[in-house]
């Protein structure tokens, strides 16, 4: 089912999970709370992620690649980074400018 979500004015698939179980997501951010994550803040404030039957947590590293340890060692399920550092991270032989 498709519901026009009137906060934002855009369509959301509200199809909820399971049997309506709630799935509970830890998200990663690359370093502390800036502009760049304005989307998860707002959709969390605007209960979207509620909706969607959606419980988020969002989790400010100490460092830039504490994300990618959680990740891998299965603590949580998201982690977000900019592009220039996955590339520093596992390619040390490119650099990255800019």
């Amino acid at each position: 089912m498709l519901r026009r979500n009137s906060h934002l004015g855009i369509k959301h698939n509200l199809i909820k999970n399971l049997n309506g179980v709630s799935m509970k997501i830890k998200l990663a951010l690359e370093w502390f709370l800036n502009p760049d994550h304005l989307p998860f803040l707002v959709a969390k404030d605007k209960n979207i992620f509620k909706d969607l039957n959606i419980e988020l947590d969002i989790i400010e590293p100490d460092d830039h690649y504490d994300g990618f340890t959680e990740l891998t060692n299965g603590n949580i399920e998201f982690a977000t980074n900019e592009p220039l550092h996955l590339i520093e991270r596992y390619h040390s032989n490119i650099i990255s400018l800019g």
